[in-house]
């Protein structure tokens, strides 16, 4: 067996073996939130990055369907979808915001609150973040925000002290800031175990949100889109699909490179 042969039957091991452990640990069902990243239209290798022209092409197919993208706390009626962005880049200020606006839509965004202005120090390559011009901007034209923690850790490795800065930090800073509540956290790399929810409690938090299914009820579903997708997996996803359920998972667990990867390169300044 050659050294390529080997590396190949090892994804398609790895890619099965999260199928079934998803199929089985998974509960699908119907969602009516999105989760959103990047929206942008430069080559990368993220799959998270969604295009302008994919982006508009979905909300048109939601505004077709007679359902509205509405923000986090305004998603309590019928055929209203939450369409929410982690990181808080400023792509969406440039890209996302115009799209949305023009089919009359808003959005809840999840801000990293050291980052406000700067560049991501995280990820294998640089994004710039939102400023508080263009969140002020954002806010008053109904833009609701929420907190995606202080600086983009694996909160499940902190101590006490750690992640309370992380949590309770974030969401004083930016209350302070924003002038309203911050009622939402989004974990960073979707990832949280009870003692983050216990602490989230704590804080002051509403809802917590990651980025695959869970039986925890403080924290709700979303459905996360990626490049590939298309308004039919979308749908797949709202109405509960466990196909999609599970590609949703797996794409998931890729996050642990960047993890990983932060884990073994410093923090840029």
């Amino acid at each position: 067996m050659t050294v390529y042969t080997a590396i190949i039957s090892f994804l398609l091991i790895y890619i099965i073996g999260w199928f079934i452990y998803a199929r089985i640990a998974i509960k699908s069902g119907p969602v009516n939130c999105l989760a959103f990243h990047d929206i942008g239209d430069e080559f990368d290798f993220s799959i998270s990055r969604v295009n302008t022209k994919s982006f508009d092409r979905l909300l048109r197919y939601l505004a077709q369907t007679g359902r509205r993208g509405t923000s986090i706390s305004e998603c309590d009626q019928p055929n209203t979808v939450a369409l929410t962005f982690d990181d808080g880049l400023e792509n969406f200020y440039h890209l996302a915001f115009p799209i949305l606006k023009r089919y009359g839509f808003r959005a809840t965004v999840f801000l990293v609150s050291d980052f406000i202005g700067k560049t991501t120090a995280w990820d294998y390559h640089e994004r710039n973040h939102l400023t508080w011009q263009q969140i002020a901007e954002l806010a008053a034209a109904g833009i609701e925000f929420g907190s995606h923690s202080a600086s983009h850790m694996d909160l499940r490795d902190l101590d006490d002290e750690e992640l309370s800065y992380e949590l309770c930090g974030s969401k004083e800073f930016l209350e302070q800031k924003l002038g309203q509540p911050v009622k939402y956290v989004s974990f960073p790399f979707g990832r949280f175990n009870k003692r983050v929810v216990q602490f989230s409690k704590k804080a002051g938090f509403i809802s917590g949100f990651g980025l695959a299914r869970t039986d925890n009820d403080f924290v709700l579903k979303r459905a996360c889109v990626y490049l590939y997708d298309t308004p039919y997996s979308i749908e797949k996803k709202l109405r509960g699909s466990w196909i999609e359920s599970c590609k949703d998972y797996i794409n998931n667990s890729l996050a642990g490179g960047t993890i990983i990867l932060r884990k073994l390169v410093p923090e840029k300044s």
